[in-house]
Order: structure tokens, then sequence, then C-alpha cells
């Protein structure tokens, strides 16, 4: 137990330094103009969305992927045959 309280307070002490950086550093970085013109063309929702499903979720949404894909790439093989 002891150690799990560790490290829970030492994850938060480095979010703590994170965002202490990110207070004083992010207004000096220039933006790099190739990552803001990709930046524009994607859809953060979808991004966010993802990041709120457990591990579990995702690896679910995965395999579903996975599986779809294989369906598209069967039917291309049959569509093909003569």
């Amino acid at each position: 137990m002891g150690e799990v309280k560790m490290t829970e307070e030492r994850s938060g002490r480095e979010a703590g330094r994170a965002k202490q950086w990110r207070r004083k550093n992010l207004g000096r970085l220039k933006p790099d103009p190739v990552i803001e013109a990709y930046k524009k063309h994607i859809d953060r929702t979808l991004i966010r969305e993802n990041l709120r499903l457990t591990v579990e979720q995702r690896i679910e949404e995965l395999m579903k992927l996975q599986q779809f894909a294989e369906e598209v790439r069967r039917a291309g093989r049959e569509a093909e045959r003569p």
C-alpha cells in the first residue's frame, strides 16, 4: 500500500512540474509550420473520444477494425475472381 501511495505522490509531483514547465516555456516555443498545417486537418474530438475509453475498450475497437479490414480484403479477392 505504501508503495502505491509513494507512486501516486511522485506522479502528482511530476504532473505539477510538467504543468509549471508548460506555463513557463510554451509561450516561448515557436510553432512548427508543418505541424500547424497538419493540425488543421485533424479531428481532435475523435482523439478525445478514444482517450476516454479504457485500454480494454481500445483493444476491442482495434480488433473490430482488424476484422472489418479482413472482410474488405476477402470481398476484394472474391470480386477479382472471374
